[in-house]
């Protein structure tokens, strides 16, 4: 492999670092909290409320978060949110009733 070929090899390497670098400062991940919120209560129906609990960072590809419906129909549930990280869609669950619990598991 030529220099030349090493060097802008290496070069797209130390960019492609420096953007990721970007995209991990505090900053950033307050813009990716805040856009996650606003995308998932913009999901609620008319007339509900809800308090939000957004995960910090997400997953790798979404963001995602829990609403704790304070008013409208589903007063009471929960629902999950998940906001692709790349095109900003998201998605709102199903309600899940304060009725509805997982049950623990026996031990063996």
């Amino acid at each position: 492999m030529s220099m030349r070929i090493k060097g802008l090899l290496a070069a797209g390497i130390v960019a492609a670092a420096g953007g990721a670098a970007f995209a991990s400062t505090e900053e950033a991940w307050q813009e990716f909290r805040d856009r996650t919120e606003a995308a998932c209560l913009a999901l609620l129906p008319e007339g509900a409320a809800a308090d939000i609990s957004v995960d910090p960072f997400g997953s790798e590809s979404y963001g995602i978060a829990l609403l704790h419906v304070s008013e409208g129909p589903e007063a009471g549930a929960v629902m999950v949110c998940v906001m692709d990280k790349q095109g900003g869609a998201a998605e709102l669950s199903g309600a899940f009733t304060p009725s509805v619990r997982l049950a623990p598991q026996a031990a063996d």
